[in-house]
């Protein structure tokens, strides 16, 4: 059952990519349960949780619902407490980038310790580029 249900978040993630589907997405209420989904006891679910989540991320509308949604300190956590996948790293990073775009949020990730959180992510061993690129970008949304 695992990889079917990592299967079913990474088709969301796909549909995501295609900016027409964002609100449909979003309407469809596939946010809460990918949201809920950090939290799973499955490593590989929680990576491709917070992949569909920075895809989903790119819409404004999205990155409220996500910010309302508890989702933050969940990414937060995600992009500080994962030691061996970059891809957490680097979705997590990439969602909470695009979150920050939003004012509302802004403040969601500084009482979350995200600002610190990247910061940290930008000398961390275990950063990508990319999850380096990403964490850079949300201190630059923060400012």
């Amino acid at each position: 059952k695992l990889p079917a249900r990592v299967k079913m978040i990474e088709v969301l993630t796909s549909l995501a990519g295609k900016d027409t589907n964002q609100e449909i997405l979003r309407d469809l209420g596939v946010l809460p349960p990918l949201i809920g989904l950090l939290l799973d006891d499955h490593e590989s679910i929680r990576v491709a949780s917070s992949a569909a989540i920075y895809a989903l991320t790119e819409d404004a509308g999205n990155q409220l619902v996500v910010g309302h949604g508890g989702a933050i300190p969940r990414l937060v956590k995600l992009a500080t407490q994962l030691k061996d996948s970059s891809a957490a790293f680097t979705s997590a990073c990439g969602a909470l980038m695009n979150c920050a775009l939003t004012a509302e949020n802004r403040s969601i990730i500084a009482q979350a310790g995200g600002l610190k959180a990247m910061v940290k992510m930008l000398g961390s061993k275990h950063a990508t580029r990319q999850s380096r690129v990403f964490a850079a970008g949300c201190i630059l949304n923060m400012t």
